[in-house]
């Protein structure tokens, strides 16, 4: 262990001024002005003008004879060891043999007893592994099964879904071909026609009735056509309106030109007929003129009037609420 001792030391003044109380055995030096130096031991009582100076010639005699002292200690002392070393030399070679024999045997025993452990857990890690390799493959089949079913099970279902589709496709075909047959009977008796440029303003009744025939694919009998069936002729803008009754007396079959638009102007020298009407003598009673060349249409008259196209002259039905009643005029 390093000690470090640091002593205090000053002039015979400052000491005399300063008077400290020294702490027990710390010495303290006193410079005098002829240059010796005196020395105190603190006793951790007495102030410093109360102590009194310690001889230093004896301190000189008492360090001769500490000095001889630590040496007579030093050869007892190395005497004992040398006494102690040799009887340690007597004592341990037989003691380490026997330690060390000791040791070996104990090490024996703890590297039998390692390989001991080692071979009881490597038959238990192969024990475990059989029982491991025996789960994976239990598991591997049960998956393999359960794959077989899923796709006997989602085979089942496709073929259940697909005859489904197939028997809702059918049904769905059969309903779309009723119900185009629904159409081509109703377009068969009338309509109104896709717009054509007939390439005149004044298109003959024959092609008419070819282009009417093209669009109607269901028949091939013009008297088959439906009564009011309509179309446009796009080289003017001009409608034109199929009369068609077979019922009448006489029957009327014929094309006439309702001018612009898509309602027909009834009335006296404006072309058209009406079903079961003269327009010589009927067709004010559709439009009424007015100054300037415009006619006012009476709305309960048409009303009638496609009542009566719907309904040619013969048919029994329910009369229109707020409709004229049926002109019936043979």
């Amino acid at each position: 262990m390093k000690v470090v001792t640091q002593h205090h030391i000053g002039t015979t003044d400052e000491w005399k001024i300063a008077n400290p109380k020294l702490y027990e055995a710390v010495w303290a030096f006193e410079k005098t002005k002829d240059g010796k130096v005196l020395a105190k031991l603190g006793n951790g009582k007495d102030l410093w003008n109360d102590l009194k100076y310690f001889d230093i010639d004896n301190i000189h005699g008492l360090s001769d004879k500490l000095q001889e002292a630590v040496e007579i200690e030093a050869q007892a002392r190395r005497q004992a060891d040398q006494a102690l070393r040799e009887a340690i030399d007597e004592i341990l070679p037989e003691g380490i043999e026997s330690e060390a024999q000791a040791r070996a045997d104990a090490d024996q025993e703890l590297r039998e007893a390692i390989d001991n452990e080692a071979h009881v857990r490597q038959l238990e890690n192969q024990n475990y592994q059989a029982l491991v390799d025996g789960e994976t493959q239990t598991r591997q089949q049960a998956i393999a099964s359960e794959a077989r079913k899923r796709r006997q099970g989602d085979s089942e279902t496709l073929n259940s879904a697909k005859s489904h589709a197939d028997s809702s496709i059918s049904q769905t075909n059969e309903n779309l071909h009723a119900l185009q047959t629904d159409f081509n009977a109703w377009i068969g008796r009338g309509g109104y026609l896709t717009a054509f440029d007939f390439g005149t303003p004044s298109p003959l009744q024959e092609d008419l009735c070819n282009e009417a025939l093209s669009q109607i694919t269901s028949i091939t009998d013009p008297l088959q056509i439906w009564n009011g069936t309509k179309i446009k002729n796009l080289n003017n803008g001009h409608t034109w309106i199929l009369t068609n009754t077979q019922d009448t007396d006489p029957p009327i079959f014929e094309w006439n030109d309702q001018g612009p638009g898509d309602l027909a102007a009834f009335g006296k020298n404006m072309g058209g007929y009406v079903v079961g009407a003269d327009p010589d003598t009927d067709g004010p009673e559709y439009v009424f003129p007015q100054l300037g060349g415009k006619g006012k249409i009476n709305l309960d008259a048409i009303k009638q009037m496609l009542f009566d196209m719907e309904h040619p002259v013969g048919d029994v039905v329910e009369q229109m609420p707020g409709a004229l009643s049926p002109i019936d005029k043979h």
